[in-house]
């Protein structure tokens, strides 16, 4: 994400060059679309915690680790706020618990791995209000990608009910 909020810095730049005094106006008017973390859970979890079958041993790195990213979180969007950026679609981590490389083909979900993606949506929010008090002319919606990708990996007939019913 740090990648990308820097290439935005250059575009940023462009557009002001090209739009002058209306560039502020239409970067504030944009939607920034946000999904990031997945890879990034996945990777701390298979590289800290996979061989360690006793996750409550595991909860300091957890704690270390989920306030990491925390911070990270508030500093990328911190700095897309400070370029003009004011109108947020974020969207949480999936169920990355049930994602093939996760079951190892098992077919089970990883508890674990499902629990923290639970708890990054809920860590979202409160970062999510806590800017949104910082800059009260910011706007976000923050979509649940775990609950709907768990639903639909639990019960995946009910989408296709779902997809008929509605034609």
């Amino acid at each position: 994400m740090a990648e990308q909020i820097q290439q935005f810095e250059t575009v940023h730049g462009n557009i002001s060059q090209s739009l002058n005094d209306t560039a502020e106006a239409t970067i504030n008017k944009s939607l920034f679309l946000i999904s990031v973390g997945s890879n990034d859970i996945l990777e701390f979890f298979y590289f800290n915690l996979s061989n360690n079958h006793n996750f409550s041993d595991a909860s300091l790195k957890l704690n270390k680790f989920s306030s990491m990213l925390r911070t990270t979180y508030i500093s990328h969007l911190k700095n897309l706020l400070n370029l003009g950026a004011r109108k947020f679609g974020v969207l949480s981590v999936p169920a990355i618990g049930c994602v093939p490389i996760a079951t190892n083909g098992s077919g089970y979900c990883v508890k674990e791995l499902n629990s923290f993606a639970g708890f990054f949506y809920i860590m979202l929010d409160g970062v999510l209000q806590g800017l949104k008090s910082e800059f009260p002319d910011m706007k976000y919606s923050l979509g649940n990608s775990y609950d709907i990708t768990y639903s639909i990996t639990n019960n995946p007939s009910s989408l296709v009910e779902t997809q008929i019913g509605h034609g």
